[in-house]
């Protein structure tokens, strides 16, 4: 079988829109565990009792925002095919 070459098609690039906030001048991406995840108490005890979990963009540590917490939020738009 004569199978095309995949890498040497043209990609076309895309923007890709993420949801964020800021906390005191911190920027944060929010992250919303997988179902599986909530197999595991702390996950599911940080979601039920209305925490956020977030990733520090200057960072990447993953970390968990109390919900009532004041935040701006904000649309981040990155280019490209992720």
């Amino acid at each position: 079988m004569n199978q095309p070459d995949l890498f040497s098609q043209p990609v076309t690039p895309k923007q890709v829109t993420l949801k964020a906030f800021e906390l005191d001048g911190v920027h944060y991406i929010r992250i919303i565990p997988g179902k599986n995840l909530f197999q595991s108490t702390m996950i599911h005890n940080v979601v039920t009792h209305g925490d956020i979990f977030a990733m520090r963009l200057e960072d990447s540590v993953f970390t968990v925002i109390p919900g009532h917490a004041k935040v701006r939020h904000y649309e981040l738009s990155i280019p490209g095919n992720i």
